[in-house]
């Protein structure tokens, strides 16, 4: 799709808080709901009118304490248009556009919170808590990337707190735009970025891995501007591609991230501008923003089916509920944004409009939505639509996928009643080392213990520990560059820990 710019001239008026002063923004130009838009279909826009504001030495994000949220979002002139955003959970309530000096002259911003690289917390008493902790989640947690801030975050999947702001940190050489981060088959985390046209690969603490996809670098004839991704039953890896080569196609890689064509035509059913992705049993379910804007539906191998649902607006991200329900959010259209439910067979049920300009989607084990918008990751009541609270404030938060702990490397511990327990190695699958822990019972902490890796053909390659405990916690490390000189391959290894009469074994991923 192209973005086509509005031809109406507006004025746009900011209340003055507290002093009530006005700001008056221009014409085409400052069209704040046709900003949003082109901003979402290319998000090279915003970076650019945040690369502008740097170059001036101008704040890229403003955050008021009254809640007012201003971001670049566009270039007038050469330069910064700022997004001025009043009401969070509906941005287009009230949204308007300036320049900084607009800003500057309207908004009190001694006090404010300039150009924080990401998000805010909505209640200044928040702090995050640890890595360990999120991983000791037994519900395991959520990921959502951060399209301004070029980070991942992870949530609570039971009721939506924020755990840690940068799961997975800014990475300029890996992240530009992450719009999508979800579980490979691997076992390894895999962010779609818009910016770099690349699926980009993460072990499970989020440490950066490299390229996953295309395997041979970037090549905009396969991936450019790319949307959300997904994962087909046999493992191969599809991608929503929204420019290039593959324009209005879905890309599909090996195991290796090897290019192998694309799973969905270009255009096939109508196809444009496609955004999100999901496999149910029988069928693939793709979300497209231009004409015909919906939900289409493709066989197992990507064959066209049908017109799902006809939605006169722009859905994003797409999950299926486990009672069968599909949940889209949905970023415009008059009384069409937020988060529209639908049967399975495509039939609309009802819309929460608590919060609008919607991106990403999940419904929390309390029954309540979270969902992201241009101004921050909310709660949504599940029976009435409205707005339960705000999670973090945040430019540009993206889809919202759910991490298992078991399948991260973070499973229950192995434990015997007499007091011991080996945990999984972490992080699981790992580049270039992982850390193995093991818990002793704290009166008998000289247990002689002996920590080996097998490979899978039960061979011994490496002893990693043998002699007393000595604390009732003992780590230790194991790095595949530096195996007793040699350089371990990729592949599957066993960890082995015997202490006194326990016994237990782990299973871990090298990648190299």
């Amino acid at each position: 799709m192209r973005f086509a710019r509005s031809t109406g001239t507006i004025l746009l008026l900011l209340l003055l808080a507290p002093v009530g002063a006005s700001v008056r923004a221009g014409a085409s130009d400052r069209d704040f709901d046709a900003l949003l838009l082109r901003n979402e279909q290319d998000p090279a826009v915003g970076l650019a009118a945040r690369a502008r504001a740097a170059a001036l030495g101008l704040p890229r994000t403003i955050h008021l304490r009254d809640g007012v949220l201003i971001h670049a979002i566009g270039v007038e002139d050469g330069r910064p248009l700022y997004a001025v955003v009043r009401n969070l959970a509906r941005p287009s309530d009230g949204g308007s556009v300036a320049t900084y000096e607009e800003v500057a002259a309207a908004f009190d911003l001694r006090n404010a919170l300039i150009d924080p690289p990401g998000a805010v917390p909505a209640d200044p008493a928040w702090r995050p808590v640890g890595r360990r902790t999120i991983n000791g989640l037994a519900r395991g947690f959520l990921l959502v990337p951060d399209w301004t801030a070029d980070k991942v975050m992870a949530f609570d999947p039971a009721n939506g707190d924020l755990l840690d702001t940068a799961y997975i940190h800014s990475n300029p050489t890996a992240l530009a735009s992450p719009k999508e981060a979800r579980l490979s088959p691997r076992g390894t985390i895999t962010v779609s970025d818009q910016i770099t046209d690349q699926v980009q690969d993460f072990d499970s603490a989020g440490s950066y891995l490299g390229r996953f996809a295309p395997a041979g670098g970037v090549n905009t004839a396969i991936l450019d501007n790319i949307r959300g991704h997904a994962y087909r039953p046999n493992g191969r890896l599809v991608v929503a591609v929204g420019s290039g080569g593959n324009q209005n196609a879905v890309a599909e890689f090996d195991s290796a991230g090897n290019y192998l064509g694309t799973f969905i035509a270009a255009g096939s059913g109508g196809l444009n501008s496609p955004f999100g992705i999901i496999f149910r049993a029988s069928d693939v379910l793709v979300t497209t923003s231009s004409t015909p804007t919906g939900i289409l539906r493709f066989d197992l191998n990507g064959a066209f089916l049908s017109l799902l649902a006809s939605i006169s607006s722009f859905p994003q991200q797409i999950i299926r509920l486990p009672e069968g329900t599909l949940a889209v959010a949905n970023f415009s259209g008059t009384g069409n944004t937020g988060i529209r439910l639908h049967a399975d067979d495509g039939t609309f049920l009802r819309l929460l409009a608590g919060v609008t300009g919607n991106r990403g989607v999940y419904r929390l084990q309390n029954g309540n939505y979270l969902t992201t918008n241009s101004a921050g990751i909310h709660v949504v009541d599940s029976a009435s639509g409205g707005l339960v609270r705000t999670v973090a404030v945040g430019t540009n938060m993206q889809y919202i996928n759910h991490i298992e702990r078991t399948l991260v490397g973070v499973a229950e511990e192995s434990a015997s009643p007499d007091g011991f327990s080996l945990a999984q190695n972490y992080p699981n699958p790992f580049n270039p080392s992982t850390t193995i822990e093991l818990r002793l019972p704290a009166a008998d902490p000289g247990t002689t213990v002996s920590i080996a890796v097998f490979d899978l053909l039960g061979r011994e390659v490496r002893t990693l520990y043998d002699a007393p405990a000595g604390e009732p916690v003992l780590r230790v490390t194991w790095d595949g560059r530096n195996n007793g000189g040699v350089r371990m391959p990729t592949g599957v290894y066993i960890c082995r820990v015997v202490a006194g009469s326990f016994t237990a074994a782990r299973k871990m991923t090298l990648l190299q």
